[in-house]
């Protein structure tokens, strides 16, 4: 599939036309030379300033390249002509940068790195394969975690370690492991605490205790790194309609029954709508922002229900 430009690129591009299309279009801009583009990125992420954009995409198809290309036009008139030259070709994908909700599509590309975080050597592993992928990173979001709800003469020593690891030290390794990336980038941080940092339930203890420290360690590290312009933000959710609860609940009907009915405005929220917060953290709108814990609870820590 076709790829984008990364927008950090588009000075350097000033306002000609270009091809992207992933590894195809790096391996013809290194072939082509210096006189037929400007720049390139590694695996991934192809990058190709192209002279003439037609003769371009014809010798990418004679390379043997079948997936589609997107011609993304920086022209200030929307692209009326770039549109225009490839009307008869549905392969071609063109777009103005204008037009946001197509260049989104093509911006964000799924890359997955199966790992368990609970292992002090992954967060390490992560990383490297997310920058050999990519080149870079913009953003980190620490969502998982580990939840066990019991009281505390039986907790065994395994899942208060397992909750340490999962919930705490592994945000920690990944923030580490990605400082240096993200100084490059002056990028953002985003750690998905939890209302039970706040509240009092029984049982929650050590979930709690977990989720309390990370909220700790994001205000501190958002001091710390603010020099670097990294920034570093919390949200702490309330009840989301995740796999997380299969983890403590018996019967998932009635926890959720259980669970919304802690919630003012009475039902748990969907994944959707937490990760539209969790964009809008990391995007430059937020650019002024660093050191919050957002409550996005549905007004549960309000605890009048």
């Amino acid at each position: 599939a076709s790829t984008v430009v990364d927008p950090d690129l588009f000075d350097l591009f000033e306002a000609q036309p270009f091809a992207a299309a992933g590894m195809a279009a790096t391996q013809h801009a290194e072939q082509a030379g210096p006189q037929r583009h400007r720049g390139h990125r590694d695996r991934g992420r192809g990058f190709c300033l192209l002279n003439d954009i037609a003769v371009a995409i014809a010798d990418l198809r004679s390379k043997g390249f079948a997936g589609p290309i997107a011609v993304i036009d920086l022209d200030v008139h929307d692209g009326d002509g770039t549109r225009s030259l490839f009307a008869d070709d549905p392969s071609v994908w063109t777009f103005s940068i204008h037009n946001a909700h197509a260049y989104a599509r093509f911006r964000y590309q799924r890359f997955v790195v199966a790992a368990d975080i609970a292992d002090p050597a992954e967060p390490a592993r992560v990383v490297a394969a997310t920058l050999d992928a990519f080149g870079e990173i913009d953003a980190l979001v620490n969502n998982a975690a580990t939840i066990r709800v019991m009281p505390l003469q039986e907790f065994p020593l395994a899942i208060l370690d397992e909750h340490w690891a999962t919930n705490l030290r592994a945000p920690f390794l990944l923030m580490q492991a990605a400082l240096a990336a993200l100084r490059r980038s002056k990028g953002a941080i985003v750690n998905i605490s939890s209302s039970s940092a706040t509240l009092l339930r029984p049982g929650q203890s050590v979930y709690g205790m977990t989720k309390a420290a990370l909220e700790y360690l994001t205000r501190s590290l958002a001091g710390e790194l603010a020099g670097d312009r990294i920034r570093v933000n919390g949200l702490a959710l309330g009840p989301v309609d995740t796999p997380i609860h299969l983890t403590w609940a018996d019967d998932l009907d009635a926890a959720y029954e259980w669970l919304a009915n802690q919630v003012p405005l009475g039902r748990i929220a969907e994944p959707d709508e937490i990760a539209q917060w969790i964009e809008l953290l990391v995007k430059p709108d937020s650019a002024w922002l660093t050191g919050a814990i957002i409550p996005l609870d549905g007004g549960q820590t309000l605890d009048i229900a």
